[in-house]
């Protein structure tokens, strides 16, 4: 293996590689200004190596196929920097200024809305603009007028691995809790399923149903989506989306010691509509609800003025709705020239009876993405102007108010929330040279170079920094081809692309390989490697202090084991499972429960290989088990779901937030798939379905 790979990577590509970066970064620190993340070329040698390096892939996977669990370790290509990322110089600049009012809200929108109005009349002939003037009927000083129906920060919306205390599905990171359909207290399941709260206690002869209330309060209308649950000590909080009321809708109930499931009460909250294919709204954070709410500041179209609504608030099912924006603690860099939106963050004591909520948020472009420390709330938005190449703000909203608000400009974009990472005094980020956040489906379009910058604290703190071409750690550019993965585990940021997106969501017509390349970046000494795999990247998860990839391998689903300790990613082990493919792309489908220091028991979401991605959002997928050890991975079986159900489009038309979790409980091991909770055994054959409990039977 290594003699027929050695020649074709072989010292001339590396030191071609590192001759052609070196002059790259000789002009780049000659230019006064960074030049964006564009500066290698495809034509670059390093690309030659990616392409080599997965050409040996594709043969390995060949030479595995029959015997997956024997494959030999693939050699980690190293590839040259384009940029010594650095802290040392990081110039002072003002602090973001707030808005201060209403009124220089409105002032701001309606002077980027003449703008607009006045450019899209100067491209139109004469008969045409003087049809457009006659039809304009909303003058502009009606802009700052709420809506009669505006619209909701519906659905909250992944996060992958994160370890918290009593965790039964992933977070990203420990002490911040994110939104999910199950959860678990004592020895007890919450579950959020069809419109309804369930209770499932976890008995010695398999699970059984406590009690069962609707989601919705009492005597209202209930809502056309419920997504999401929290759960903070005995209560509990979910949030759906009321067409009625145009909000969307938190409740909250008591588990009681009784074991009912008490209401106890609801708040509505307007603002603009929000879904991600990858991010949650939502986060729980040392009792504090964090609710991301983007509201658009003007039309899509120019020749429509109707702003939608501000951020409102009603606590209650009757009442009026109060807009609920602190113009105090609304921060601004610049007026964005280009669908200017506000980025709002509501914050609410779930202890306080009622909830107590206020809000920060930042004026910015329509790009966003949020990420959720320990420490604070980070948003990336675009600077709102009109170019192809976004670049944007970090903004750091502290979750210590006493802690003033900072920002810094940087190149490109993330792709979503595991972009970040916040350890050791900074922040570290993954940037694209075209990345656009992850607002709908927007993280499964970048393109371009890929960059890791990092970004000390302090330069965000009450004050606002750019970071410099010396920053950046540009790491050159990925094919084309599939939505970009990236994961930090430790110090190593990694990422990938592969043919398709998770369980194929086809995103290129035409691609011709299912093999991937994993792309390892170790931040402290700068060193970067390509490593061939013999599957697609379409999931990176730490397991212990090392790797796990998951991708589609033809018609299988490969598995990747990677050793990071030795700065030499280095693959200890691979697993196909014939015929299957990923059964949702959200990161809670996948949990990790760990028995020693890299080695326990993997729960993933799998489904028929012939299944699209698309269908993941209609169908219950199943759940494989696989136990990961030091240099090995054992199969232990799949449990399988019932498939869909004829009542499930009664309450939603489809599970955008996913409907199967693997749930590991201390010693016991359960699988939530659709509307049945599943108590497994473990045997020395593999895993074995002990008891089944279809929980919704009550409720059809």
């Amino acid at each position: 293996m290594k003699a027929r790979f050695a020649p074709r990577v072989g010292l001339w590509a590396l030191a071609a590689a590192a001759s052609h970066c070196a002059s790259n970064v000789a002009q780049q620190r000659e230019s006064p200004t960074p030049s964006s993340l564009a500066t290698p070329r495809r034509e670059d040698a390093a690309v030659d190596v990616i392409a080599d390096a997965q050409t040996d892939a594709a043969a390995l996977r060949s030479e595995t196929a029959e015997s997956p669990e024997s494959a030999r370790p693939n050699p980690a290509v190293e590839l040259s920097v384009f940029a010594r990322a650095t802290t040392d110089r990081w110039p002072s600049g003002p602090a973001p200024r707030v808005v201060g009012s209403r009124a220089a809200l409105a002032s701001m929108v309606r002077s980027v809305v003449r703008r607009r109005y006045q450019e899209m009349i100067a491209q139109l002939p004469e008969s045409r603009a003087r049809m457009v003037r006659q039809q304009r009927s909303l003058s502009v000083e009606q802009l700052m007028r709420p809506a009669t129906a505006g619209h909701a920060v519906a659905n909250a919306a992944t996060a992958r691995a994160g370890r918290n205390p009593g965790a039964i599905t992933h977070t990203q990171v420990a002490r911040v809790d994110e939104g999910d359909i199950v959860k678990a207290v004592g020895n007890e399941l919450i579950v959020l399923r069809r419109g309804h709260l369930f209770r499932v206690a976890l008995g010695s002869n398999g699970p059984w149903l406590v009690s069962h209330v609707p989601a919705s309060a009492p005597g209202a209308l209930p809502a056309q989506f419920y997504d999401e649950l929290l759960v903070d000590g005995d209560l509990a909080l979910v949030l759906g989306y009321s067409a009625s009321q145009s909000a969307t809708e938190i409740n909250r109930f008591r588990l009681e010691p009784t074991g009912r499931l008490r209401y106890v009460d609801s708040i509505y909250v307007r603002s603009g509509d929000y879904y991600s294919s990858q991010n949650y709204a939502t986060r729980l954070a040392y009792g504090r609800l964090l609710l991301y709410m983007p509201v658009e500041l003007s039309s899509q179209a120019i020749g429509d003025e109707r702003l939608r609504s501000l951020p409102e608030m009603r606590f209650g099912l009757r009442g009026a709705f109060r807009e609920q924006v602190d113009y105090l603690r609304l921060f601004l860099l610049q007026t964005p020239t280009r669908r200017p939106t506000m980025h709002a963050v509501l914050e609410c004591e779930l202890r306080r009876q009622p909830m107590r909520c206020s809000t920060r948020g930042v004026i910015g472009g329509q790009y966003r993405s949020m990420f959720v420390s320990q420490t604070a709330v980070y948003l990336w938005v675009d600077r709102g102007e009109y170019d192809w190449e976004p670049d944007g703000w970090i903004f750091r909203l502290p979750l210590n108010r006493s802690t003033p608000v900072g920002a810094v400009r940087v190149q490109g974009g993330p792709v979503d929330q595991f972009a970040f990472d916040e350890r050791d005094g900074a922040l570290r980020v993954v940037l694209r040279q075209r990345g656009r956040g992850d607002a709908m489906w927007a993280s499964r379009f970048s393109a371009g170079h890929v960059a890791v910058v990092r970004v000390p604290l302090s330069a965000m703190i009450g004050r606002t920094s750019t970071a410099g071409p010396e920053s950046y750690a540009v790491l050159g550019e990925l094919p084309r081809y599939g939505a970009l993965v990236e994961r930090w585990i430790g110090d190593w940021a990694l990422f990938g692309t592969g043919a398709v997106g998770p369980n194929r969501w086809s995103l290129a017509p035409g691609a011709s390989s299912n093999v991937g390349t994993l792309f390892a970046f170790d931040t402290r000494n700068q060193r970067y490697f390509a490593v061939p795999l013999a599957s697609a990247v379409e999931r990176i998860e730490p397991v212990g202090d090392d790797a796990l990839v998951i991708g589609s391998a033809g018609t299988s689903l490969g598995f990747s084991k990677l050793a990071l300790g030795s700065g030499l990613p280095v693959t200890t082990a691979q697993l196909r499972l014939p015929r299957r493919a990923q059964g949702e792309s959200r990161s809670h489908a996948f949990f990790f429960h760990q028995t020693t220091d890299n080695e326990g028991i993997i729960g993933v979401t799998t489904a028929p290989e012939e299944r699209t991605g698309w269908q993941s959002l209609e169908f219950s997928s199943d759940v494989s088990f696989v136990r990961v050890g030091a240099r090995s991975f054992a199969p232990l079986g799949t449990l399988t779901s019932r498939g869909p159900q004829e009542w499930r489009a009664a309450v939603s038309a489809a599970d955008w937030y996913g409907n199967s979790r693997a749930i590991f409980l201390d010693d016991r091991i359960y699988a939530l798939m659709g509307e049945d909770i599943v108590e497994a055994s473990l045997t020395p054959s593999g895993i074995t379905e002990r008891a089944r409990l279809d929980f919704t039977t009550p409720v059809r």
